[in-house]
């Protein structure tokens, strides 16, 4: 399924939450709230890939989430399996970033 998960499929999905369950069962609310391509401006996918695009998640300011694998789901998407990486940290949380290329 992420394969073909696409920016256009996340874009409604904006400052709606996300569950991010650990690997040892611990869930953590997530809001998305950045959804962006990626790469030169004005590079468009070819030969039927899909344009990378990353996210940006807010997660609460503790703990801090090690880069790794995790699910994150929402009303609208079940069991998305990403790999994310904490980018930064502000009063009001940490961000993390999952890339889609």
């Amino acid at each position: 399924m992420l394969e073909t998960l696409t920016l256009d499929d996340f874009t409604p999905l904006l400052h709606t939450e996300f569950a991010c369950t650990t690997p040892d069962e611990n869930t953590y609310p997530f809001v998305l709230i950045e959804a962006a391509r990626t790469g030169r401006p004005g590079a468009e996918a070819s030969g039927g890939q899909r344009q990378p695009f990353s996210l940006i998640f807010l997660g609460p300011t503790e703990p801090v989430l090690p880069q790794g694998i995790y699910v994150l789901t929402s009303a609208s998407l079940e069991n998305l399996t990403l790999f994310i990486v904490p980018i930064g940290k502000d009063a009001t949380g940490i961000r993390y970033q999952a890339i889609f290329t």
